[in-house]
């Protein structure tokens, strides 16, 4: 059976029938059983994954390089433990981040909001500039993120940028934006810079992220304003921009979010 949890309208996380949180129990380690997804495209769920418990253990293990954030839900923040570091995995090598991850996934580690929270205060500073390419459909971002990429190989020092394509956390940050009732835009925001915290972690100084994100994250945009103003925002269409920007953007959200 796949993993599961219990959603709380408070976002208050249950302590875990298998031990207490104390230090060792900041997160729960999982071994996968099996993999299943429909389509390898389709946006990465904790459900991914059939799980069964292994072990607990600190916090500190995530700092690894070689584990990544999957996904997210309410109340938990999912990780995987891949055979490579992060820098493995960017659009050089793999020009889907979340097909890679569920691909290629050893392990998976979950952990509560309030934990990840507290601990992503170690990444408050980010080594670098962060650039969020919001793309729509068919807009040739692919072909974008190639020639920065071939720029960016024939540079002196080709780890000056790196690109990650489709990091889906950003996806389900994107659908929590239609639940302000439920969750509240503070909580929002909160969720949201400890994403981007953690996806930063491994960035080296003066080096340039570029997350090449899904045309739903466009309600993001001012959240991630906020909490995050050095972040630069690109926006790719093939044509009428405005007018395909505005498909993906929910009045109530708008009206919620200034």
């Amino acid at each position: 059976m796949a993993s599961t949890e219990t959603t709380s309208p408070t976002l208050k996380t249950k302590s875990s029938k298998f031990g207490d949180s104390d230090g060792i129990h900041e997160i729960e380690i999982m071994t996968i059983l099996a993999r299943k997804k429909l389509n390898k495209s389709d946006i990465s769920r904790d459900l991914d994954f059939m799980l069964f418990h292994s072990e607990f253990q600190r916090f500190s293990i995530l700092e690894s390089p070689n584990w990544q954030l999957y996904s997210i839900t309410l109340n938990y923040a999912y990780f995987v433990e891949m055979p490579f570091p992060s820098t493995e995995y960017t659009f050089k090598y793999c020009d889907s981040l979340s097909e890679g991850l569920f691909t290629e996934a050893q392990r998976v580690a979950r952990v509560d909001w309030n934990t990840f929270e507290i601990k992503s205060d170690k990444w408050r500073h980010f080594n670098g500039k962060v650039i969020a390419l919001t793309t729509m459909l068919n807009s040739g971002s692919s072909t974008l993120c190639s020639l920065l990429q071939q720029v960016a190989n024939e540079a002196p020092n080709p780890d000056s940028l790196i690109i990650y394509s489709n990091p889906d956390p950003f996806t389900h940050l994107a659908g929590f934006c239609e639940m302000y009732e439920k969750i509240g835009v503070k909580q929002t925001r909160k969720m949201l810079l400890t994403t981007l915290r953690y996806l930063c972690k491994d960035q080296i100084l003066k080096q340039t992220i570029i997350f090449r994100l899904r045309p739903s994250t466009i309600r993001l945009v001012p959240h991630l304003h906020s909490v995050a103003p050095h972040v630069m925002h690109v926006f790719m269409a093939r044509d009428q921009l405005e007018h395909s920007i505005s498909l993906f953007v929910n009045s109530k959200s708008d009206e919620q979010s200034f």
